[in-house]
């Protein structure tokens, strides 16, 4: 009944991992239990997590969070997700810097539309458009040039030419 108890304990897709020993193994403790699953969600996790595409990093979260709901874990588990998470906060942190840009871009985008209108928030949407729009812009920019450029794959400079 308890619905973190459902998430945590739900059917797990398995995509061709072989879960043989886990299936004849009778656990009599919960614990036991979350100790035993703990493995498969992390190698479940692990390669979605280091792949660099979006959606398999998404999947690779999914089996965090499943394994974060495990509550018998042992320490050296907790431990091992908690490198885990700290992994996959990168690419958190720069999907939020993403989604702020888009919502920035948005919020300009109305602001300019409703300052063009002839409705009752016309002359207050052009006074916020006024102020907001060229650090908003800057914004965008910054927040662009962070997802897009800083987070690329980083070249490494040329090394200076030897001199005999």
């Amino acid at each position: 009944g308890d619905p973190r108890l459902a998430d945590a304990y739900a059917p797990i897709p398995l995509e061709g991992q072989d879960v043989g020993s886990l299936i004849l193994r009778s656990f009599t403790e919960r614990d036991e239990l979350d100790r035993a699953l703990f493995p498969l969600l992390e190698s479940m996790a692990r390669p979605r997590i280091a792949s660099e595409e979006p959606p398999k990093v998404e999947q690779g979260l999914y089996y965090l969070r499943r394994a974060e709901k495990l509550a018998g874990v042992t320490e050296e588990q907790r431990l091992t997700l908690q490198k885990l998470m700290t992994e996959v906060a990168y690419f958190q942190a720069r999907q939020k810097l993403e989604d702020a840009r888009r919502l920035v871009g948005d919020a300009l985008v109305q602001l300019k539309l409703a300052a063009e209108s002839q409705s009752r928030h016309a002359r207050s949407a052009n006074q916020m458009l006024s102020t907001v729009s060229p650090p908003a812009r800057e914004l965008e920019e910054a927040l662009r040039r962070a997802v897009h450029t800083l987070s690329g794959p980083q070249e490494t400079p040329p090394a200076p030419p030897v001199q005999s």
